[in-house]
């Protein structure tokens, strides 16, 4: 079963290296946190781009392992990897990274004829606090704010985020969980996703327009797991998000896409001691 095991994440590491382009949810709509060591796949639906109102098939890895007898944490969600340094029941700091696709090759013939976004690697830290209850850690909150930055040159600027979110068990095997969370863009991040330059406007006919720094979105999740037993793990869940602001006046969203963006998936998950 260990090798099993091994070559399992050893697959889902090369999906998320090999191919990018599926892998596209940075942000997992459900997790399993009430267990120290998990490894799973989630696939679904999610926007071509941030902004697009056409979909497309996601799939993402999800790995997740604890120093023994530690809080310290290393977990792949999708395209986003982290790690807890500090041992404490509550408090949470660390290093992120994430991956940030192309746009490029899209659905949309208009949005397509725009100069291409380079794919991007963002690096920066994590830090907040998380709520367990003793008595049954399947029941938990958390409040964690992240910011990182583009480290490769596709925009050069910074993205900042505030998530909470609450568990709590509904059955022996059931647990529901629901959470918000809200991005915040420099304007060097808003106006390469979001703006139109003299030279899209000239391939596109989009109106010229220029984003500023200023929140991105507003999001609210909902899941549910399904604990098979002690190892395995089933479950599914959305996430609506609502763009705002200069990301919802964007000609690329406003004229061509949809403000409102879904993200849904469902995935198993298997975990050990």
């Amino acid at each position: 079963m260990r090798h099993v095991l091994k070559i399992g994440i050893l697959f889902l590491l090369a999906l998320l290296v090999a191919s990018p382009a599926i892998v596209r949810a940075q942000q997992a709509v459900f997790e399993v946190d009430n267990v120290a060591t998990v490894v799973g796949v989630m696939v679904g639906v999610a926007p071509d781009y941030v902004g697009s109102d056409d979909y497309k098939g996601i799939a993402a890895p999800y790995f997740k392992y604890t120093l023994p007898k530690s809080y310290q944490t290393l977990l792949l969600r999708g395209t986003e990897l982290s790690f807890n340094l500090i041992n404490h029941p509550m408090f949470r700091f660390g290093p992120i990274i994430n991956y940030r696709p192309e746009r490029n090759n899209v659905d949309d013939d208009v949005v397509d004829n725009m100069e291409k976004i380079d794919s991007a690697f963002e690096g920066g830290a994590f830090g907040g606090f998380e709520f367990i209850d003793k008595d049954n850690p399947r029941r938990r909150a958390s409040l964690i704010f992240s910011w990182m930055h583009d480290m490769t040159g596709a925009y050069n600027g910074w993205l900042a985020t505030g998530a909470a979110k609450a568990w709590q068990p509904i059955s022996k095997n059931w647990d529901i969980s629901l959470g918000v969370s809200g991005t915040y863009g420099d304007n060097r991040y808003m106006n390469t996703y979001f703006g139109v330059d003299e030279t899209d406007h000239q391939r596109t006919g989009l109106r010229l327009y220029k984003a500023g720094t200023g929140m991105r979105d507003i999001s609210a999740t909902a899941a549910i797991v399904y604990h098979y037993g002690q190892n395995w793990h089933f479950g599914g869940g959305v996430r609506f998000m609502r763009l705002i602001n200069d990301a919802a006046d964007s000609p690329v969203v406003d004229d061509r896409g949809e403000r409102n963006q879904l993200v849904a998936g469902i995935g198993v998950f298997y975990s050990w001691k």
